[in-house]
């Protein structure tokens, strides 16, 4: 693949102080002001289209409303005046603190019982939209601390041992602070709801899987050894826990196919540059969200779209496009180890509005404008914003095939890498 060359002019940050505000040439807290006003006349134009009569159609024409009680209308028309009071667009609500919501149980409880991705609140996708930052980024701390650590097993490991928790995991879950009704003796061992289905396909495989080796077994018998079976046989018993074993990994890997190793990571590496700043901004990340999310709001789906291209841009991978539920398994051993793509205070603020920005044109019908949504994330060029996305563009390689299957099978993908971290974190501070 042949060097791409995406030139971006060096910027500072434009962040300058921790409210959240940025400093122009409007002043300070002109910009929201201002932000805020654009979006109401937005509102404002899309309600004027609205017709004041109602209409209706009867044999092709359309004729106005019989209103037999016109005084009442001219009634109102009054009080109104009197009030005083003009009809404005109503005010945007604004979203609650990405803080509410407490990622550690929306993670090892509310994810298992989500009955369909439209159950997932905004709120709860942007905290674990956040979440996936703040991982990315303690990783790639650890990694530079230890470069030879695994990643493989942290992102893959213990997989159905997560999906489908036992004694050990549940007394570990509920050990942690806030919690404690995580998982109780009702709910131990049972499947997450969206993954039900797939898992009593594979049920249903493994059983007849079972029963296929018992017919072979008395077929082997009778012809080869000539040895019948009796009517009372009890060899039938023996096979009767095979059935209710546990999944292993090998049985997710059947099922759900596996990642591979997008492109090459040295061309990553220098891909990465171009989203880099001169220094860190003052503005922390999580201010960085709680402004974007204040300001465009995005949908649970753009977020959870962005979630999964970060991740993958984050470790250079690609995800077979099939239509299992089941989180996918780690890339061949043959394809090398590997290795993750810097996420750090210098480069997250600009992969993190460049993974919106592409989710946001793919999955949204209505945009905001460059020029706002530079605004909104600090860019002083809207040529810098086209770059920006460009070459996040060759990071996925542009691999952006989406679906429902796709974001609801990264769900429990990135339960599981969460998970393991966690565990590797807590086992290195012991």
């Amino acid at each position: 693949m042949e060097e791409i060359s995406v030139k971006l002019k060096p910027q500072q940050p434009t962040f300058e102080d921790d409210k959240g505000e940025t400093n122009t040439k409007e002043g300070d807290g002109e910009l929201d002001e201002k932000i805020t006003k654009e979006k109401g006349q937005e509102s404002e134009q899309d309600g004027n289209k609205e017709e004041d009569l109602e209409t209706n159609r009867e044999d092709g024409k359309c004729f106005k409303q019989d209103t037999s009680d016109s005084k009442n209308g001219s009634l109102n028309k009054e009080d109104s005046s009197l009030s005083g009071t003009k009809e404005r667009s109503p005010e945007r609500i604004r979203p609650p603190a990405i803080s509410s919501v407490n990622m550690d149980l929306f993670i090892d409880n509310k994810i298992d019982k989500l009955g369909c991705l439209n159950d997932l609140k905004q709120i709860e996708a942007m905290a674990f939209f956040k979440r996936l930052v703040d991982d990315l980024m303690t990783l790639d701390y650890v990694v530079k601390e230890d470069p030879e650590i695994d990643l493989r097993s942290l992102l893959f490991d213990n997989m159905h041992d997560v999906l489908t928790p036992g004694q050990d995991l549940c007394d570990e879950i509920n050990d942690d602070e806030g919690s404690v009704d995580s998982f109780t003796d009702d709910n131990r061992d049972r499947f997450p709801t969206l993954l039900e289905k797939p898992m009593s396909q594979l049920k249903d495989e493994k059983r007849t899987d079972r029963n296929s080796a018992l017919e072979k077994l008395k077929s082997v018998s009778n012809e080869q050894l000539e040895v019948p079976l009796r009517k009372n046989s009890r060899i039938d018993a023996n096979f009767e826990d095979a059935s209710e074993t546990a999944f292993t990994d090998d049985d997710f890997r059947r099922k759900s196919g596996s990642y591979h190793q997008n492109i090459d990571h040295e061309l990553c590496t220098k891909i990465i540059q171009k989203f880099y700043l001169k220094q860190a901004p003052s503005l922390s990340i999580t201010q960085y969200l709680e402004r974007i999310n204040k300001f465009i709001t995005p949908s649970p789906a753009v977020l959870l779209s962005a979630s999964y291209f970060l991740f993958n841009v984050a470790f250079d991978l690609k995800p077979e496009n099939n239509c299992s539920l089941l989180p996918l398994q780690s890339p061949p051993e043959e394809e090398g180890p590997i290795k993750m793509t810097s996420v750090d205070s210098l480069d997250i603020f600009r992969l993190v509005l460049s993974a919106l920005r592409i989710s946001l044109k793919l999955i949204e019908d209505k945009n905001f404008k460059q020029a706002y949504y530079c605004k909104i994330t600090g860019l002083q060029h809207i040529d810098d914003l086209f770059k920006l996305e460009l070459a996040f563009l060759y990071l996925l390689n542009f691999n952006l095939f989406i679906n429902e299957f796709s974001l609801t099978r990264f769900l429990f993908q990135f339960k599981v890498f969460d998970t393991n971290l966690r565990r590797y974190l807590k086992s290195r501070t012991v």
